[in-house]
């Protein structure tokens, strides 16, 4: 079964709607803002995925409190959140609630709206170093939502949008300055 690591054009002819995502408390109030109002179910921000590396010993569990603070302000909504560890013959999910200092990433225990595949773990799983454990997120960048829908009631559309690697950019605004 392809999904969004192993399937590049995923979900490009995909039917139905998206799950929706994990939330930590209800919509704000539906009261109308300068004109728009609250964003319909129907709305969603761009969908991303990220794979962070981390050694199980040393996790001190602030990386889960930010992501769950991230949550809980509306700036991103969860959709899948897995725990895996790179072994020495391939790697393993991992239960969150055997990880030292869990409680950080223990409240999205079970966070999964079946986007990933197995296949998409193996093949993040082979980006970690072996004996290192990993947390692959797909996230929406729910911040967006207001914004789109605003766009979308003035006949406007989203017809591109890509991430740009942050390193990227560094490099490109360096080169400049060195121009400049």
């Amino acid at each position: 079964m392809e999904g969004p690591l192993t399937d590049p054009t995923w979900p490009a002819g995909a039917t139905g709607k998206l799950p929706r995502p994990l939330r930590t408390r209800a919509p704000e109030d539906d009261t109308e803002d300068e004109g728009i109002s609250a964003v319909a179910d129907d709305i969603s921000g761009p969908i991303d995925f990220l794979l962070i590396s981390f050694d199980e010993a040393s996790n001190d569990g602030s990386a889960g409190a930010e992501l769950l603070d991230l949550v809980e302000r509306g700036i991103v909504a969860l959709y899948d959140v897995a725990m895996i560890r790179r072994t020495a013959d391939g790697w393993e999910k991992i239960d969150v609630s055997t990880l030292p200092n869990a409680a950080g990433f223990a409240r999205f225990a079970g966070a999964a709206s079946g986007l990933l595949t197995d296949d998409d773990l193996g093949e993040a799983a082979e980006l970690l170093e072996p004996g290192r454990a990993g947390a692959l997120l797909v996230y929406e960048n729910a911040w967006a939502r207001p914004f789109i829908a605003a766009a979308s009631k003035a006949d406007a559309h989203v017809v591109a949008g890509a991430r740009i690697p942050a390193e990227t950019v560094i490099e490109v605004l360096d080169a400049l300055d060195e121009t400049a």
